[in-house]
């Protein structure tokens, strides 16, 4: 009896967790087609598709929480929203200018973004949409644009909000430009208050919090070429730690469900394709491998419904 006991448990163990990975996806753009498109795949390197595919370059995708949208940007400066399959793109109600990098809200009623004036304007503020149950007409100024901020991203209980900033240019630039540098900042929603994170004084950027709130991931160059770095949030704000050392490129990081693993884009093969970091281990895993050596970028990691 306790042979068939643990055979039956180890079967239900087996089918509990194919399950949860046949559930988790990760979206991406892709150059595949010889545009921008918006493509997904399983973890475990399967059903590698095309989601979205249009004349438009489509970027930056972001999974709505519950699973059945996504949320990405256009070159026309766009944020839009377009169903699992990639129907009924509608274009967000938001601030005018070039949008883009949009992010969810925790209870999916919302999407932050960030947003410039114009393409002759670097200055970039970050802005929250109102999507449910019925689309605002005008955004909410999260970070005015007086400096350049990007890449924003909420925290899983969506009290925080972190973002990079670097000190915004008027173009034309002249060159050769002072060496970039890009902090991150955090901002807490309730109070409005900004606090800088990192000190690194070179270029950080692409902040993705951990599903416990507890850390965030973000890419690099403070080591020389770009690598993806850790820094604790608590009570007190750890030193920065080095995730990666690879003399390519490593960005755009996005955390699993379950926190143990972090996919992101790395040129170590001489095109940018994406990996799977485990974070334990310090194991890489190689998820892409494009054919026609074209790039893919801007991974999220989520479930369907």
């Amino acid at each position: 009896m306790k042979i068939i006991y643990r055979f039956i448990l180890l079967c239900l163990f087996v089918i509990i967790g194919s399950r949860i990975q046949a559930d988790e996806v990760i979206l991406y753009s892709s150059f595949e087609s010889g545009n921008w498109d918006i493509w997904m795949i399983h973890p475990d390197k399967s059903n590698a598709r095309i989601l979205i595919n249009s004349p438009l370059d489509e970027k930056a995708p972001a999974l709505s929480p519950d699973g059945a949208y996504i949320a990405y940007h256009d070159n026309r400066g766009s944020v839009r929203i377009a169903g699992l399959d990639g129907s009924s793109s509608d274009v967000l109600a938001q601030s005018p200018g070039l949008n883009s990098y949009p992010c969810w809200t925790p209870d999916g009623a919302g999407i932050v973004y960030c947003s410039r004036p114009s393409p002759t304007k670097e200055a970039a503020g970050i802005f929250y949409n109102k999507i449910q149950p019925v689309a605002a007409a005008t955004p909410i100024t999260l970070v005015e644009p007086m400096e350049s901020n990007n890449f924003p991203a909420l925290s899983p209980d969506g009290k925080r909000l972190v973002f990079s900033r670097f000190l915004a240019q008027e173009k034309p630039l002249k060159l050769p430009r002072e060496p970039l540098i890009e902090e991150l900042y955090i901002l807490d929603i309730t109070s409005g208050k900004i606090s800088q994170i990192t000190n690194l004084k070179k270029n950080s950027a692409h902040p993705r919090w951990a599903p416990d709130g507890a850390k965030i991931v973000f890419s690099s160059n403070a080591a020389g070429s770009y690598d993806l770095w850790l820094v604790d949030i608590g009570e007190k704000i750890s030193e920065p730690r080095r995730l990666t050392e690879d003399p390519g490129f490593e960005g755009f990081p996005a955390w699993s469900p379950d926190g143990e693993k972090i996919v992101f884009i790395s040129s170590r093969t001489g095109n940018m394709e994406l990996w799977i970091l485990d974070v334990s281990s310090g194991g890489w895993t190689q998820l892409t491998n494009s054919e026609k050596k074209r790039d893919s970028m801007e991974p999220c990691w989520g479930r369907l419904p």
